[in-house]
């Protein structure tokens, strides 16, 4: 300010305060003066009325921030490290990890499209191929990450909400339990607050400054946070909204708002592009981040979805194993192989006949996926929360959502009625809350949301603690209800779930506290082994049970290399030799798999189980290329081989399953059927649900064959 004017540059008031009768002259139009009026004294843009603009009192309201961010991460890793969680990895925290150590080892670029996000794995495998197999450096880079969220989160809250919603929010982020907890685990949990975050941030930028880097770099974030979950893809709306219609004064021309919004898409798109170049090269698939979408909207809507995690009947929860059962069951519906691209298009097609079929049980589900959303308890998934509380002390005593809900309401609200920054804030907010409603309701999948949730808390919190608001004519009354209603909503936020029963959750925490309780004598059995070992280190026995012992706490890649040491001293070990084939066929090393499964027959040919290994093995790699010519000759060997072993035990399910399956695909409709009819009996006097779900599909799927007609679905003839 000079001389009295104040100088508005990009649409932004540029000092703290503006105060009445002041001149006001706009950069870029000389001589104009406009007269102050009320609308300046609230800009809509990037700096708040209560911003006072004092640097220093910003680098102290951060340093404290940053210092409590810190100090809480720290004890709880510390905390952590102790605990039996530690170490301890399942599901998809172990799918992870085996990827991340398998891109260390050099097989970073694989064979088929990304079955889930990449990002995660990638800079896992990067941490673990300077740093070595280790979590502590990963989980103390992660805590990191952390702590840049807080510093986003409080730099936003700033230019939102000025000094006092900063320090509220940036205070609430260091404390706030979940994220912590996410940052303690070794899961890509923690990149997603951090980069929504990061592009909520440069959007920010973008607007304040009007530079079409600060727009790309949003974009960029966005297509980063892709990687991690493609339905991030939805904050792309929010940006572009705020580049189009956000513009200011030297970019109100058509070719500016296109600039503007071209930015944003040419960031997404260059953070893109690598994962879409991996799946075209490795399978010609135009599928950008990963072919789990269909499978995951059929998940949220199908006829199985109550609004949390819950699986079709046909498929197990392992995230291994997960995406081969909706393939299987693809298969089985229509008689046709697909790729796993198409597999994904397939579900998102059933999705669409579920949606459109029942209009009103959609709207009722995504209703009670909003009333979850906002409830206090955090999921559990692979990970436990609420178990976790009670081993990392100081967890239990930090705020978890609940006790934003209310804030983070009434601060979501006041953005919403505001222009310019704080729509785009508003915006992010609601389209991470359109995230859960199109999927469903996790601890982690609601993690985006809280950093966001945590800036709107901050700013409501400010907004009730304004004096000069309770203050003004009706302030107190407007102040005062918006008071009751975000405790009211606080208070609900910690009822029960709705549709989950309290003693069912329970039971859920009891066994995943068993599960880890039941590692810690099997890292105790490792270090007695490990001495004994150091003695005779060829000892098969040993060897044999280090590696059984190393898979019970989830080091799959560990246990793969003592089972191979145990198989070098003992060929004819046909149970360890049978694990490995188990854990490479997991790891997408079908040729090894392939190959120890025919070493496994040659060592025990009088047993059926072997032969039903190679079989089977055969099957699944025929059917992966079944476009290539010599796929038919590949089933014609595992019939014979799975012939075999129904010679040599008639009763086993998986030697009748994957006969019939083979034969049905040969063309053999008549045996295939007579296979497949008495697999399913053997599923009934077996009483295994799973088993009996697959065998009904291709029962159903050999008789329309062998009556001439063809499934309905089905576009391709059998190999």
């Amino acid at each position: 300010m000079k001389n009295g004017n104040i100088v508005i540059c990009n649409g932004i008031v540029k000092p703290a305060a503006v105060r009445p009768n002041v001149r006001v002259v706009v950069a870029g139009h000389s001589g104009k003066i406009i007269e102050n009026s009320d609308r300046l004294r609230q800009p809509s843009g990037i700096f708040s009325d209560r911003d006072a603009g004092d640097t220093g009192n910003g680098l102290r309201q951060l340093s404290a921030v940053l210092l409590a961010a810190a100090t809480a991460r720290v004890v709880c890793l510390a905390s952590f490290v102790g605990t039996p969680l530690y170490d301890y990895f399942r599901n998809d925290h172990l799918y992870y990890r085996e990827w991340g150590l398998r891109i260390a080892a050099g097989r970073w670029l694989g064979s088929e499209p990304f079955e889930q996000g990449p990002l995660y794995a990638y800079l896992l495998g990067a941490v673990y191929r300077m740093l070595g197999p280790r979590e502590t450096p990963m989980l103390c880079l992660q805590i990191l990450g952390g702590v840049g969220t807080v510093a986003l989160v409080w730099w936003c809250a700033r230019r939102l909400w000025g000094d006092g919603g900063a320090l509220a929010a940036g205070l609430l982020a260091a404390l706030y339990g979940p994220l912590i907890f996410g940052e303690c685990l070794v899961m890509k949990t923690f990149l997603e607050p951090l980069l929504v975050m990061a592009a909520l941030a440069a959007g920010l930028r973008g607007l304040e400054s009007g530079r079409a880097r600060w727009h790309a770099a949003a974009g960029a974030a966005v297509g980063m946070a892709c990687m991690v979950r493609e339905v991030h893809a939805v904050l792309l709306a929010p940006l572009l909204v705020a580049a189009w219609f956000t513009a200011d004064a030297a970019r109100r021309s058509a070719a500016g708002r296109v600039r503007a919004a071209g930015a944003v898409l040419l960031g997404c798109a260059f953070s893109l592009a690598p994962s879409f170049a991996h799946n075209w090269v490795v399978a010609r698939e135009p599928v950008v981040v990963s072919s789990a979408g269909g499978q995951n909207l059929y998940i949220a809507f199908g006829p199985a979805a109550t609004g949390y995690f819950a699986l079709p009947p046909f498929a197990t929860s392992i995230a291994h194993q997960e995406h081969e059962d909706f393939r299987e069951e693809a298969f089985a519906r229509t008689g046709r192989h697909m790729t796993r691209g198409e597999t994904s298009r397939y579900w998102l097609g059933e999705t669409v006949q579920w949606v459109c079929g029942a209009p009103w049980r959609t709207v009722k589900l995504v209703g009670r996926k909003a009333v979850i959303l906002f409830n206090d308890l955090e999921l559990p998934d692979s990970e436990d929360f609420t178990v976790t509380r009670g081993y990392v002390r100081l967890l239990a005593f930090l705020p978890s959502f609940g006790w934003i809900a209310g804030p983070g309401l009434l601060g979501f609200l006041l953005l919403c009625g505001r222009r310019g920054a704080q729509r785009l804030a508003a915006g992010f907010a609601g389209a991470l809350i359109l995230e859960v409603l199109l999927t469903f309701n996790l601890g982690r999948y609601r993690a985006a949301l809280g950093a966001v949730w945590l800036l709107c808390a901050g700013g409501g919190l400010a907004w009730l603690g304004s004096w000069q608001g309770w203050r003004s004519g009706g302030g107190w009354r407007l102040r005062g209800a918006a008071a009751v209603a975000a405790v009211a909503l606080t208070a609900c936020a910690f009822l029960p779930p709705p549709g989950r029963d309290p003693a069912a959750l329970a039971r859920i925490h009891a066994l995943f506290r068993r599960q880890a309780e039941d590692a810690v004598p099997l890292r105790r059995r490792l270090v007695d082994l490990d001495a004994a070992l150091t003695a005779n280190p060829r000892d098969p026995a040993l060897q044999y049970e280090r590696a059984v012992a190393l898979e019970g706490i989830g080091k799959v890649a560990e246990a793969a290399a003592a089972y191979e040491v145990t198989l070098a001293a003992d060929p004819a070990a046909a149970a360890a030799r049978s694990r490995l084939i188990v854990i490479y066929e997991r790891s997408d090393e079908a040729a090894r798999a392939l190959e120890h499964a025919r070493l496994l027959v040659s060592f025990s040919p009088g047993e059926a189980g072997s032969w039903v290994v190679l079989g089977r093995l055969l099957v699944k790699r025929a059917e992966r290329s079944f476009q290539n010519p010599s796929a038919r000759e590949e089933l014609g060997e595992a019939a014979a081989i799975l012939a075999r072993a129904v010679a040599l035990d008639a009763q086993d399910f998986q030697a009748l399953y994957w006969l019939g399956r083979s034969d049905l695909q040969l063309g053999r409709e008549a045996g295939a059927l007579r296979e497949l009819e008495e697999a399913l009996r053997l599923a009934v006097a077996l009483a295994r649900p799973h088993e009996y779900l697959q065998a009904q599909q291709l029962v159903r799927l050999a008789r329309e064959k062998s009556a001439g007609r063809s499934p309905a679905a089905a576009r391709q003839t059998p190999l």
